[in-house]
This record gives C-alpha cells, sequence and structure tokens, in this order.
C-alpha cells in the first residue's frame, strides 16, 4: 500500500476527522469541527494545517525533514508521500495539529493551503538510508535558460522518479513542482518590472524516452507571446 493510500485510510478511521470537499478543489480533505485540517492532493502528496505557532516552534525539526516543504508564511506545511516513513510523519503531525486546533481559541478565518501557494522550497533528495531507493533517485540534472527584457529566466529540473521543476527569475525561485506521469506542467511567476508581467513556463516531457529527463520547454508571456526555452545543459 503506498503512503498515500496508508494515511487516508487512517484518517477515516479517526471520529474526529470528517471527510470532506477541499476548499482548494483538488483531492480529498479531512476536517476537524468543521474546519479542513489535511488535504491528500495526489497520493504522493499531502498538506497539513499545522499551524503558525507550531509551525515556529518545531520550525528546525520541520526544516530537517526532506519530506517537509515550508511556504514563507503559511498555517500549512506540505508533506511528500513517498514510502510509509512519510505516511508516519503525517499521521504523527496531524495528531499535533488537532491538539494545536482544540486549543486555538476563538476559531481564526480560514487559509489556503499551499498548493495555491508560490515559492516553496526545493526539497533534497531523498535516501532514508536504502541503497535502492537512492540509487533509482540518483540526481539528473537539467537547465534550461533564457534572457528577457534584462531578467534571467531559469527552469531547473532535478531527480528521478520522481523529478522535481524549479523556476527561478533572476535568481529567486518563483514555483515549484513535483513531476510525474507524461501530462504537461505548468509554472507560473513574475518579471518584476514597473508594471509586473506574469509569465508560465510550459514543460511537455517526451513520450518516447526519458519524459521528463528529456522535455521540451516553452516561456510564456503575458501578452500570448510563446518562445521556447533553450537547454542550458
Amino acid at each position: 500500500m503506498d503512503a498515500g493510500t496508508l494515511a487516508r485510510v487512517q484518517f477515516e478511521s479517526w471520529a474526529a476527522l470528517t471527510s470532506v470537499p477541499p476548499s482548494c478543489g483538488h483531492g480529498t480533505a479531512f476536517a476537524f469541527e468543521g474546519h479542513e485540517v489535511v488535504h491528500l492532493h495526489d497520493l504522493d502528496e499531502a498538506d497539513l494545517q499545522l499551524t503558525a505557532p507550531v509551525i515556529a516552534r518545531l520550525g528546525p525539526q520541520l526544516a530537517a525533514s526532506t519530506a517537509v516543504r515550508l511556504p514563507p508564511v503559511s498555517d500549512w506545511i506540505t508533506i511528500l508521500l513517498d514510502v510509509p516513513a512519510d505516511a508516519d510523519l503525517l499521521i504523527a503531525l496531524t495528531s499535533v495539529a488537532l491538539q494545536a486546533h482544540q486549543h486555538r481559541g476563538p476559531t481564526p478565518l480560514p487559509t489556503p493551503c499551499t498548493r495555491g501557494l508560490r515559492r516553496l522550497p526545493l526539497a533534497l533528495p531523498r535516501d532514508d538510508g536504502n541503497p535502492h531507493l537512492l540509487r533509482s533517485r540518483a540526481m539528473s540534472n537539467h537547465r534550461y535558460h533564457l534572457d528577457v527584457d534584462g531578467h534571467s529566466i531559469t527552469l531547473t529540473v532535478t531527480g528521478r522518479h520522481p523529478c522535481t521543476a524549479a523556476l527561478l527569475i533572476d535568481g529567486k525561485e518563483e514555483d515549484i513542482r513535483r513531476l510525474s506521469g507524461k501530462q504537461p506542467v505548468e509554472l507560473h511567476g513574475e518579471l518584476a518590472d514597473d508594471a509586473p508581467r506574469l509569465i508560465t513556463i510550459q514543460i511537455t516531457p517526451d513520450p518516447g524516452r526519458h519524459a521528463f529527463q528529456e522535455a521540451s520547454c516553452a516561456l510564456l508571456m503575458q501578452d500570448g507571446t510563446r518562445r521556447p526555452l533553450p537547454s542550458a545543459g
């Protein structure tokens, strides 16, 4: 049983949690006293409303885990569900989150999960002490780059099974996505001009070879202009 399914089965057995449609519109949510606490967006990724005070208290431990992504300012964290140990981590942190929600006092306004947030830190490669897992995820780095109107636009694709794509504009991380399957993926960012311009990077995997390791990339400007994003090695 995969990690996401392990977590879902566990949450379905908890009397304190109720399965509800997620406010972000993707996946499955579990709510505590009517308030969404856990989002299982995919079988390999979950968001948890751990609350800002708990995130601040556990910050060093959370940052040390390669399964956890911490957005800059949020009540939520993202947990990558790659191996059963990640499900155990999510379940343990959900117990902590439920305790935090019980003692929050007046119910705060709901905050969006991390799915809609940008600038998430890139997760480090995992080995979890498993040599086979380490070999299967040996880093494979691919870089695409283009200079546009004085701005440096760089896309990096790292890892194997799954890959992770990160968009950097002028050296600053704007968006990050996990890449799996063979469906096109989009990353979004903003060119910080006097009148900021939104951009989209569209990644189309190679269906016949190594999917995202052999992807073609394009830059879509706000005005509809489309330009290829060339490989830089």
